[in-house]
């Protein structure tokens, strides 16, 4: 007998406790409701929409083939001012319009050719890792990354320019994902936040701003600072067409809708926004799961080394072939299903939505959570140990296995990541002998949007050796 939202299981303490639980120790959270209340429980935020998480494959699968018009997706429960004209917010012809110019460069022939550039990346920051030292891998990691997003999405490839870009974006990036705005937020209202921080940001490049403190008011600053930076360098490739350009940014500059438009110059700069504040964070995170999850199985270490020595030899890595490597890949989807960066995804019903014994009524806020899915026991066996193997042979449907969520909103930079991953992995693995340092706890920490290994995964440099580099004829070779 189906149950309407009245009867949904709730967690028991007000809004406020819920969202500074979500904030805090969001898996936990999530576990500890599941424990007590199964596959589907509510969840309140301040000032938001009711919500409730599902954890059950069946019902997950029936929120991701929703037709577009049954759902809505302007507020997605996020405080970082990432644009509020870019995918992420974007409803029905709109979003089918934008995702469709979008994704032309992160895909194809055009992913093929950044290949280089991530490798790239990656080595020069090795280079400078020194044996004996330590350091915070985490942070390299995010430096990796947003070098890859600096050259390969914004075209930033002279170094000053590269720089600046890298600096405004860092440190961006701190503020508006710290724990303190995420609180300040929650008591606001995360939309509401968000919509706030972007008149601030806006009233800032107009140099209308006044003097007056607020919360998020230096992430404002940065952000107008930056997005004037990207405006210059948009209008540029408008004007010489993008002549020698191959990055992302040039190519969404001069591409066109389906009646010949350009789009609109606001929306450009949300949309590059997006691409690169989810872009590198995420897969830095990921990465970082990655490498502790290897770290503490010694012989896996060594059969992923086997690989990639049988794959490449003494000679240079051809990044495009790290795609190739069965047993790595397997070891990046494994440490997705066990940890993913965003937990949580989200559709706000339009209308009421049966599902397998519950009825969800319109306006209705349905959550559902990768990270119970991807533990689920009646789809996982040994759902909660690590075992990459099983990705050898498997291919999950999308309702069971998703770290980048699914159906018609999935992560538009999945497959940039799924390529530049096992670049950068295999980069380290083949190079650096990496160790723990002792007594540091490496636990799940929640940084207001993702969920990366706590106190930065501080680790031990033992041995650098030489790389051979790969190398290129040419840019947009």
């Amino acid at each position: 007998m189906k149950t309407m939202m009245a009867s949904v299981p709730s967690p028991g303490i007000s809004p406020l406790r819920q969202a500074l639980q979500i904030g805090r120790h969001q898996l936990e959270f999530l576990r500890q409701n599941r424990a007590t209340h199964g596959d589907v429980f509510s969840l309140e935020i301040p000032n938001e929409p009711p919500r409730v998480v599902l954890g059950h494959p069946l019902d997950i699968k029936e929120i991701f083939a929703l037709r577009p018009e049954r759902y809505y997706s302007a507020d997605q429960s996020t405080h970082a001012n990432i644009g509020e004209r870019c995918v992420l917010f974007a409803d029905d012809e709109k979003h089918r319009s934008d995702r469709s110019l979008l994704s032309p460069p992160l895909h194809g022939q055009f992913l093929e050719s950044y290949g280089p550039h991530m490798l790239e990346c990656t080595e020069s920051a090795i280079d400078r890792w020194l044996p004996g030292t330590q350091l915070l891998l985490q942070e390299e990691l995010g430096h990796i990354t947003l070098r890859v997003i600096t050259r390969c999405v914004l075209g930033a490839d002279e170094e000053p320019h590269q720089e600046r870009l890298h600096a405004l974006i860092t440190e961006w990036a701190e503020h508006i994902y710290s724990q303190s705005l995420f609180t300040v937020a929650s008591l606001v209202g995360l939309n509401r936040m968000r919509r706030f921080l972007e008149r601030k940001t806006d009233e800032r490049r107009e140099e209308r701003h006044g003097l007056c403190p607020y919360p998020g008011r230096k992430s404002t600053g940065l952000k107008a600072e930056f997005m004037t930076i990207l405006e210059e360098d948009v209008e540029q490739c408008r004007k010489e067409r993008a002549e020698g350009r191959d990055d992302v940014l040039a190519r969404i500059a001069v591409a066109t809708y389906e009646d010949g438009e350009l789009m609109d110059m606001h929306t450009v700069l949300d949309q590059l926004t997006l691409l690169f504040s989810a872009g590198h964070e995420t897969t830095a995170k990921s990465l970082g799961w990655a490498v502790r999850d290897i770290l503490e199985r010694p012989t896996l270490l060594s059969r992923l080394r086997e690989e990639i020595a049988d794959h490449f030899g003494d000679g240079p890595m051809d990044p495009s072939a790290c795609r190739r490597l069965p047993l790595l890949n397997s070891v990046i989807k494994e440490s997705m299903r066990l940890h993913p960066v965003t937990a949580l995804v989200q559709r706000e019903l339009t209308e009421p939505l049966d599902l397998r014994e519950l009825t969800l009524v319109t306006g209705t806020v349905a959550v559902p959570s990768n990270y119970l899915a991807h533990r689920h026991p009646d789809y996982w066996e040994r759902p909660d140990d690590f075992v990459p193997e099983r990705f050898i042979d498997l291919k999950p449907p999308p309702h069971v296995y998703f770290p980048f969520g699914g159906g018609r909103r999935k992560c538009l930079g999945a497959t940039f990541a799924e390529f530049e991953m096992p670049i950068v992995l295999a980069a380290i693995l083949r190079r650096v002998d990496l160790a723990f340092v002792p007594g540091v706890a490496i636990e799940p920490v929640y940084g207001g949007v993702t969920i990366g290994p706590s106190n930065g995964l501080p680790l031990k440099v033992d041995a650098v050796r030489a790389a051979y580099r790969f190398r290129r004829q040419g840019r947009g070779h």
